[in-house]
């Protein structure tokens, strides 16, 4: 089934609060693919006989 953009649908993605929910939902998912890497990267460093990866 085909959806319609209604003016209701854009007057609730250009409102402030909408587009303020969605930049900290990017910045939360920046931040935990920053976490994630770093947890690999110390995963990697105490894997035993593995010189240190060169990051």
């Amino acid at each position: 089934m085909r959806q319609l953009i209604t003016q209701d649908t854009i007057q609730h993605y250009q409102n402030p609060r909408v587009l303020r929910g969605a930049s900290i939902g990017e910045r939360q998912r920046t931040i935990l693919s920053q976490e994630a890497m770093r947890a690999a990267r110390d995963e990697v460093r105490t894997w035993p006989a593995t010189p240190p990866p060169p990051w």
